[in-house]
Protein backbone atom coordinates (compact mmCIF):
# COMPACT_ATOMS: atom_id res chain seq x y z
CA UNK A 1 0.00 0.00 0.00
CA UNK A 2 1.50 3.56 -0.78
CA UNK A 3 1.03 6.30 1.21
CA UNK A 4 -0.11 10.02 -0.49
CA UNK A 5 1.84 12.93 1.03
CA UNK A 6 -1.81 14.37 2.38
CA UNK A 7 -1.90 11.44 4.22
CA UNK A 8 1.58 11.74 6.09
CA UNK A 9 0.49 15.51 7.10
CA UNK A 10 -1.65 16.27 10.18
CA UNK A 11 -4.28 19.26 9.44
CA UNK A 12 -4.22 21.59 12.46
CA UNK A 13 -7.14 20.04 13.81
CA UNK A 14 -6.23 16.89 13.54
CA UNK A 15 -2.49 16.99 14.93
CA UNK A 16 -1.70 15.38 18.29
CA UNK A 17 -2.75 17.31 21.36
CA UNK A 18 0.81 16.84 22.56
CA UNK A 19 2.07 19.35 19.73
CA UNK A 20 0.94 22.24 21.68
CA UNK A 21 2.96 21.64 24.28
CA UNK A 22 5.99 23.67 25.31
CA UNK A 23 9.18 21.86 26.78
CA UNK A 24 10.86 23.66 29.83
CA UNK A 25 14.22 22.36 31.22
CA UNK A 26 13.87 22.28 34.80
CA UNK A 27 17.42 22.50 36.61
CA UNK A 28 18.91 22.47 40.06
CA UNK A 29 20.82 25.53 41.07
CA UNK A 30 23.83 24.28 43.46
CA UNK A 31 23.51 26.65 46.72
CA UNK A 32 26.75 28.06 46.27
CA UNK A 33 25.98 29.40 43.23
CA UNK A 34 22.96 32.11 44.79
CA UNK A 35 23.30 35.15 46.17
CA UNK A 36 20.75 35.47 48.64
CA UNK A 37 21.61 39.16 49.37
CA UNK A 38 20.34 39.97 45.76
CA UNK A 39 18.32 36.82 45.09
CA UNK A 40 20.04 36.38 41.94
CA UNK A 41 22.59 33.49 40.15
CA UNK A 42 25.49 35.15 37.46
CA UNK A 43 24.87 33.84 33.88
CA UNK A 44 28.47 32.69 34.05
CA UNK A 45 27.04 29.95 36.51
CA UNK A 46 24.60 28.07 34.59
CA UNK A 47 27.31 25.70 33.86
CA UNK A 48 27.50 24.75 37.24
CA UNK A 49 23.51 23.85 37.02
CA UNK A 50 22.45 20.06 37.39
CA UNK A 51 19.57 18.76 34.97
CA UNK A 52 16.26 17.65 36.09
CA UNK A 53 15.26 16.71 33.21
CA UNK A 54 12.16 18.63 31.31
CA UNK A 55 8.36 18.84 31.88
CA UNK A 56 5.65 19.52 28.66
CA UNK A 57 3.61 22.59 29.70
CA UNK A 58 0.71 24.41 27.76
CA UNK A 59 2.39 27.89 26.78
CA UNK A 60 -0.14 30.21 27.55
CA UNK A 61 -0.41 29.54 31.14
CA UNK A 62 1.04 31.87 33.82
CA UNK A 63 3.78 30.62 36.38
CA UNK A 64 1.76 30.81 39.29
CA UNK A 65 -1.07 28.10 37.21
CA UNK A 66 2.11 26.10 36.39
CA UNK A 67 2.89 25.93 40.19
CA UNK A 68 -0.46 24.86 41.13
CA UNK A 69 -0.23 22.21 39.11
CA UNK A 70 3.15 20.89 39.82
CA UNK A 71 2.15 20.79 43.33
CA UNK A 72 -1.33 18.48 42.76
CA UNK A 73 0.85 16.48 40.54
CA UNK A 74 4.02 16.27 43.00
CA UNK A 75 1.31 16.11 46.00
CA UNK A 76 2.31 15.93 50.14
CA UNK A 77 5.25 14.40 49.41
CA UNK A 78 7.93 17.24 47.97
CA UNK A 79 7.53 21.55 48.98
CA UNK A 80 6.65 23.13 45.66
CA UNK A 81 7.30 26.03 47.53
CA UNK A 82 11.04 25.53 47.17
CA UNK A 83 10.77 25.52 43.78
CA UNK A 84 11.59 29.06 42.18
CA UNK A 85 11.49 30.42 38.64
CA UNK A 86 14.14 32.87 37.36
CA UNK A 87 14.56 35.52 34.51
CA UNK A 88 17.44 36.52 32.71
CA UNK A 89 17.72 40.11 33.64
CA UNK A 90 21.03 41.71 32.48
CA UNK A 91 23.87 39.38 33.32
CA UNK A 92 22.09 37.41 36.14
CA UNK A 93 19.20 35.31 36.68
CA UNK A 94 16.72 36.86 39.08
CA UNK A 95 14.46 35.32 40.80
CA UNK A 96 10.37 35.92 39.68
CA UNK A 97 8.73 37.23 43.02
CA UNK A 98 5.93 35.49 43.78
CA UNK A 99 3.35 38.15 42.71
CA UNK A 100 5.08 38.20 39.12
CA UNK A 101 4.06 34.78 38.55
CA UNK A 102 0.12 35.51 37.87
CA UNK A 103 1.70 37.86 35.56
CA UNK A 104 4.46 35.97 33.48
CA UNK A 105 3.05 33.34 31.02
CA UNK A 106 5.31 30.02 31.08
CA UNK A 107 6.30 30.71 26.41
CA UNK A 108 8.45 33.62 27.98
CA UNK A 109 10.24 31.13 29.29
CA UNK A 110 10.93 29.02 26.72
CA UNK A 111 14.16 28.61 24.55
CA UNK A 112 13.86 30.74 21.32
CA UNK A 113 13.27 27.83 18.24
Amino acid sequence: MQLSCESVRHPEDRRPASCKFLELHVLYVPGDQWNVTLNKVPAEAIESFISAGFIRVYPDITLKTLRTELRAFLGAERSIDKFSFLKCVGRSLALVKSKQEGDLKVKTFAPPY
